[in-house]
């Protein structure tokens, strides 16, 4: 059965409620966070029994944090939020101890980085705990879900989806994900599950985290949980629409994407725009196109429940033109970027209800999906995938997607049209083009052109009617009418700009 932690240490008066972390309210939560990490020491180390049953998750953590405390003692009183932050990040580098001390030294080397430009406010404390996910996830040898590293991802994409920059509630958003998925941690790893315990590191963090809000909200140190204000969507989904007027429709597109769907951003000229949008977060829309620039004619309508989406595609693919073509195709585009595990995370989150069907396309590795499957669990959510090994079998995948009928029709005629794709991909290095199925090199030239027409012809042995031709950004379109005069009649041929692939070229038929 899951333990419950709660912080406790001293009792410092209460405060007016911060709208950004400063260098004052570092030392202040630096101190809960030691206090309530020693407080709790004893109950952390029982907890303690992954990796190894060693009993030392809470001395570790605390020995860490004491050393942050440490590293800031000698600085002046006038310390900017940034010294106060590096200072803490280098205390906690440098004297970190297991796992969990090196993912706290991580967050807070996250922290440090994100105040480079000041005390931080919603929006930089969302930057900061994504940033924390991709440093501990480098740090880590052999990264482990339903660890600490799964409360920490499923907290920084809470804070990401908050709905807001204001602070409070993005902590408060950040804290509430974080106890769901610690709570959820036996059932992700055998040996919590056996020991019948949560998560050892996972609860120095919420522990943290709590004592954080603790600061923010200006509440004194107490034994109790905080109350979570969780952001509750309406329950009508809204059409909002209307025109803006701004020096960048581009860059009001790009903040509005994650508050909706069925997004349009038509502009009349560089500096006018037609937006349209379904959301359920029509106040934080307006709030956000307002900040881009100057709104009128709005309209806002409320849809009729049946429209509400009740499954989602959410399929991965870079940035331009490949994604364009997916949503066209009815899904959720999604650039791996970086840290592909957090960024498809953050996509399905935003789908409140509904199944959640996943086109990898060859951009997830088979660790990549294991640590999906279990962030998405410590987030309530559960995710089909599809096995489509290319863009282009993505492509096949989405054409065949039917909403409307049962999931599991729905996923083996998707399924059914990727396995029915012939894929091989182009790849230059060292100034020649292989192509390549899977791990079989089928053609290699200096030529471009040679390559495209040698794996076509291979690809078109065992039949075909169709050939896909995805362009990256080293292909030219010239290529695909090329290929016409090179193809067997009754043999038809469609070319795509996949700029931002990092394929020279990807080839399909079916």
């Amino acid at each position: 059965m899951a333990q419950n932690l709660s912080t406790g240490g001293c009792n410092i008066a209460a405060m007016s409620v911060l709208s950004h972390i400063d260098g004052p309210a570092l030392r202040t939560w630096t101190e809960r966070a030691v206090s309530a990490l020693n407080d709790h020491r004893d109950e952390l180390n029982a907890l303690n029994v992954f990796p190894i049953p060693d009993s030392d998750t809470g001395s570790n953590m605390t020995h860490t944090m004491s050393s942050a405390r440490e590293a800031i003692a000698h600085l002046d009183e006038s310390a900017s939020t940034h010294e106060v932050a590096a200072a803490l990040s280098k205390g906690a580098v440098f004297g970190s101890r297991g796992n969990s001390g090196v993912v706290l030294s991580q967050v807070l080397r996250a922290m440090a980085e994100t105040a480079v430009h000041g005390p931080l406010d919603g929006a930089a404390f969302m930057q900061a705990l994504n940033l924390a996910v991709e440093l501990v996830d480098r740090a880590l040898s052999d990264p482990v879900e339903g660890t600490i590293l799964t409360v920490l991802r499923s907290s920084a994409v809470a804070a990401k989806n908050a709905g807001t920059n204001a602070l409070p509630e993005v902590v408060d958003e950040a804290l509430h994900a974080a106890k769901i998925a610690l709570e959820r941690t036996p059932s992700q790893l055998e040996v919590l599950r056996e020991a019948g315990v949560v998560d050892a590191g996972g609860s120095g963090y919420v522990l943290m985290l709590r004592a954080l809000a603790e600061v923010i909200h200006g509440q004194a140190s107490h034994s109790e949980d905080i109350p979570s204000h969780v952001h509750t969507a309406p329950t009508a989904e809204l059409e909002v629409m209307f025109r803006f007027t701004g020096d960048n429709p581009e860059a009001l597109r790009a903040d509005i994407e994650p508050l909706g769907r069925s997004i349009i951003v038509a502009p009349a000229n560089d500096e006018e725009a037609m937006v349209h949008i379904h959301s359920y977060q029509a106040g934080t829309v307006i709030e956000t196109a307002l900040s881009h620039g100057r709104i009128t004619d709005i309209r806002i309508e409320v849809l009729p429940a049946e429209t509400k989406p009740t499954r989602t595609v959410v399929a991965l693919a870079p940035t331009g033109s490949i994604a364009e073509l997916f949503a066209e195709a009815g899904a959720h585009p999604v650039d791996p970027g970086t840290d592909a595990v957090t960024a498809v995370l953050a996509a399905i989150v935003r789908f409140a209800e509904g199944d959640i069907v996943l086109l990898p396309n060859g951009l997830l590795t088979q660790r990549d999906i294991r640590a999906l499957e279990a962030a998405a669990h410590a987030s309530d959510r559960g995710i089909v995938m599809v096995p489509t090994a290319s863009l282009a079998a993505g492509l096949a995948a989405i054409a065949v997607h039917d909403p409307h009928t049962t999931l599991s029709v729905d996923i083996y005629g998707m399924s059914e049209a990727a396995a029915g794709m012939r894929a091989a991909r182009v790849r230059h290095q060292d100034d020649n083009y292989t192509a390549a199925v899977g791990h079989e090199i089928i053609a290699q030239s200096d030529s471009l052109d040679e390559v495209l027409v040698a794996t076509v012809h291979r690809l078109l042995a065992t039949g075909g009617e169709l050939v896909t031709i995805l362009l990256g950004a080293d292909a030219k379109p010239q290529l695909v009418n090329k290929l016409q005069t090179h193809l067997p009649d009754g043999v038809e041929l469609t070319g795509y700009d996949a700029t931002g692939m990092a394929d020279t070229l990807q080839i399909g038929v079916e």
